[in-house]
């Protein structure tokens, strides 16, 4: 047989991966948790994206019985099973010691005066779950029978307890009680916090930037370090505080002779355009701004 050239025609099928594709794919893999992190982390590094109202919250049902083969929507407010059942499923981390029973721990651990202990055991009871410190401080001056001044010592001595940040009264407090040292990094974060909660919240990034003199990188990587760092509920992870529960994506349900398949999608926050920044797309804006559209 002699070499030569041949040509055939060969059919074979491929996949090619757009970069849209290939993004899609990875969402789809992701579950609840996942996805609102990756969707808290798109809107803080884009501007334009900001998180939407939610309109209601919804199940999407997807029913299996004999010869049936449903589907539909309906509102949580039409069949409260639906959300009973996720309420009743608690995160791991509820278990163990509860908040109120590590910090009375710590303070016999300090073993105060008698009179210190009796204030602070009765300070300790009052503390929510969160391990914030909600009453007001005339009506804890009244119950202990001490002046507010002696309110704010006693409060101010459980502060120094751990987990950094109990016993605030409000989120900025919680979050400065975190910030300790006077590193650069620590006095970014404190002026964001003393200045820029609202913003921060509000995702208004480059309102910070002029008010701050940073640049729109130097904002968002400190307001990353500030998330990463920082824990706006002390509380959660000791006994059963109310921020612990844990959200499953997909329940299943026993309806009759079939059983319904219940998607939660309640846990993952909706996100849309930015109505602050959609006057931006008509033009004017600076060549680093241009990077975001």
């Amino acid at each position: 047989m002699r070499p030569g050239i041949d040509l055939s025609i060969r059919q074979t099928q491929k996949l090619a991966l757009t970069p849209q594709m290939e993004q899609s794919l990875s969402i789809l893999q992701m579950g609840a948790e996942e996805l609102n992190q990756y969707i808290e982390e798109e809107v803080l590094s884009n501007p334009m994206l900001d998180f939407q109202k939610d309109e209601g919250k919804r199940e999407i049902r997807q029913s299996y019985g004999e010869g049936i083969r449903t589907h539909g929507q309906k509102r949580w407010d039409d069949d409260g099973d639906g959300q009973e059942y996720f309420n009743s499923i608690v995160d791991e981390k509820s278990y163990g010691t509860g908040l109120k029973e590590y910090l009375r721990i710590q303070l016999y651990a300090k073993q105060p005066g008698q009179e210190r202990q009796r204030r602070a055991e009765y300070l300790i009871e009052c503390l929510e779950e969160s391990g914030y410190l909600k009453m007001e401080p005339d009506a804890l001056a009244s119950a202990l029978q001490i002046t507010e001044k002696a309110v704010e010592r006693e409060v101010a001595f459980l502060q120094t307890f751990e987990p950094c940040g109990v016993f605030a009264r409000n989120l900025k407090e919680c979050l400065l009680l975190q910030l300790k040292g006077e590193d650069e990094e620590t006095g970014k974060l404190r002026l964001l916090v003393e200045n820029h909660l609202d913003e921060i919240a509000k995702n208004k990034i480059s309102q910070i930037s002029k008010a701050t003199g940073w640049g729109m990188e130097e904002v968002i990587e400190q307001i990353c370090r500030l998330k990463e760092r920082l824990e706006p509920i002390p509380g959660r992870g000791y006994g059963c505080a109310t921020e612990t529960f844990l959200y499953p994506d997909v329940t299943v349900k026993q309806e009759g002779d079939g059983y319904c398949i219940v998607y939660n999608r309640e846990c993952v926050r909706p996100i849309g355009m930015n109505a602050e920044y959609l006057p931006l797309l008509g033009g004017g804006h600076t060549p680093e701004e241009n990077r975001y559209f």
